[in-house]
């Protein structure tokens, strides 16, 4: 599928493809993260992480992948319960999704 991700959820969640319209919307939701995090917003980052994941798992939006699936993840995301301090770790410049690919 051209113009999707694999995008790991780690806690056991596995790993979810995103393509199309939804993969906007998940970077969408990752550069609303990126601003919360960097507002220092604690509340407001951890609600944007638990919608992200609840976006992703919902049917139809991501599809999960097989457990035993060798596929390459592009991304991951931290498991449910990350406190804020673990999410700023983890989060780059341009947030916890890459840019949509072409």
């Amino acid at each position: 599928m051209s113009n999707s991700m694999i995008i790991r959820i780690l806690g056991g969640d596995g790993q979810y493809r995103v393509g199309g319209d939804s993969l906007q919307q998940v970077q969408l939701l990752d550069d609303q993260l990126l601003h919360a995090i960097e507002a220092n917003d604690q509340s407001r980052a951890l609600e944007l992480l638990q919608e992200m994941e609840e976006f992703i798992k919902s049917a139809e939006h991501g599809t999960r992948l097989p457990d035993d699936s060798l596929e390459t993840s592009d991304c991951t995301l931290p498991y449910p319960d990350a406190s804020f301090a673990e999410l700023k770790q983890l989060v780059r410049a341009d947030g916890l999704v890459p840019g949509v690919p072409d």
